[in-house]
């Protein structure tokens, strides 16, 4: 028993000196960790302003990370000077302190291997050249606090693809001048003024996307970048559109279109869906739209034939052997055709049978063709059509004819029918009002 108490002593007694030895390890580590983190801030070179800030003036050190301190021996930095990281070749990924105001002429200029930039959103000003010749400098973001961006100052920094420019006061020319894989550029709503000289020679510059609050746009972006297919995106009231215009820029609608009413290109029917075209009135773009199928009347409806303004009535819907009967003609003409078939939302319908009373009393006929696939001709169907002279009947399936079909048309006119359907017609057609001296010939 006593054995098992002295085991169980040390065990506990071992893993709490274990314990103790990992956490002065990690505390160590982190002390170690914490020391590295911290700003070198004997690299840099400085002088004081007159208001007691500092301005680095230069930088001995060979870290491709640097970070600029915002503080140096108790002192606020406000200013990185002139030259002060001139043509160092080490640094690749650069970020500048919080409290920074200034970033003065030539500062990083030819940093060739710098890469990335982040700036902190109390900076105001960029100066000409700052950043002129980063060939290897791919991003950058800049502070809504940004007043102003000098003349050249991101000038050949070849890698730049795309950037978003803030609300500046001032914007130089030059300013992105032979950024010549630039592609985009984005400009921040609140805006007022940019000049396209700023990418002079960015012969990749594709999109150009300027807000409704730029009211002054300077410099005419074709003979700038060199780039023919650049294109300003802007909404369709905005300035940047007019002046796309005026100049002869391609322009694209940036969040809404101004559609017209659209122009069908391909008509539907009860088998297929037809399309129909819309054309953006301020930036051409164009969009097709499906229409859908038309619907197949049904049998008892009455519909308009749109291409004769003739009133049928259906007898029989299918797409295969649809079927109508002609009820009535707005035609005021002398000579009207009963036609063989009619077109109805795509589909085919056989014209078989003439309603009664259909063209009564109209006294403006002269002349009458029926269709081929008519097999009834209703009551009073061309009664009262006294000028009424000739009735061509073109059908061979002409099984009835109403009572007084064609009574009080003219005395002497003449119906011409088939030659092998002369004796049937000739009993179908007999006694349907007209008078005896109207013929039946072939």
């Amino acid at each position: 028993m006593k054995k098992n108490k002295m085991f169980t002593f040390c065990f506990i007694k071992w893993l709490f000196a274990i314990c103790f030895i990992l956490s002065f390890i990690v505390i160590n580590d982190t002390n170690i960790s914490a020391e590295e983190a911290e700003i070198d801030t004997s690299l840099f070179k400085y002088e004081e302003n007159e208001d007691g800030t500092i301005t680095i003036t230069g930088y001995n050190g060979t870290d491709e990370t640097v970070v600029i301190p915002s503080e140096i021996d108790g002192k606020n930095v406000s200013i990185i000077g002139e030259k002060s990281f001139y043509e160092n070749m080490n640094i690749k990924y650069l970020t500048v302190s919080d409290g920074i105001n200034i970033i003065d002429t030539y500062a990083f200029r030819l940093c060739e291997n710098l890469e990335s930039v982040i700036l902190p959103e109390s900076l105001s000003f960029i100066n000409s050249l700052a950043f002129a010749g980063c060939y290897d400098l791919k991003s950058i973001k800049f502070p809504n606090t940004l007043e102003s961006i000098g003349l050249d100052s991101f000038s050949f920094c070849t890698k730049l693809e795309k950037i978003d420019l803030p609300i500046l006061n001032s914007l130089c020319p030059r300013a992105f001048e032979f950024c010549s894989n630039l592609k985009e550029v984005n400009c921040k709503d609140g805006l007022k003024m940019i000049n396209l000289r700023m990418f002079s020679g960015c012969i990749k510059l594709e999109k150009v996307i300027i807000p409704d609050s730029v009211k002054i746009i300077e410099g005419y972006i074709g003979e700038i970048t060199e780039n023919p297919n650049t294109v300003i995106y802007a909404n369709s009231n905005s300035y940047a559109r007019k002046y796309a215009n005026q100049k002869g820029i391609k322009f694209s609608c940036l969040n809404f279109h101004d559609w017209d009413n659209g122009t069908i290109t391909l008509e539907p029917t009860v088998k297929s869906n037809g399309k129909k075209l819309f054309v953006c009135t301020a930036c051409k773009l164009q969009k097709t739209q499906e229409i859908s199928k038309l619907v197949l009347p049904q049998s008892g409806d009455q519909i308009i034939d749109p291409s004769t303004n003739n009133t049928y009535h259906v007898t029989n819907s299918t797409i295969t052997n649809g079927t109508v009967k002609f009820i009535k003609t707005t035609i005021i003409n002398s000579t009207i055709s009963i036609p063989d078939t009619i077109n109805i939302n795509g589909v085919k319908f056989r014209v078989t049978s003439v309603a009664k009373d259909a063209f009564k009393n109209n006294r403006k006929i002269k002349k009458i063709t029926i269709g081929k696939n008519i097999k009834s001709i209703g009551s009073n169907a061309f009664s009262g059509c006294k000028n009424l002279k000739t009735i061509i009947v073109k059908s061979k399936q002409i099984q009835s004819v109403g009572k007084n079909a064609f009574k009080g048309i003219y005395k002497n006119a003449k119906i011409k029918i088939p030659k092998k359907k002369m004796k049937l017609y000739k009993s179908i057609f007999n006694k349907k009002g007209q008078k005896k001296s109207v013929k039946l010939v072939k």
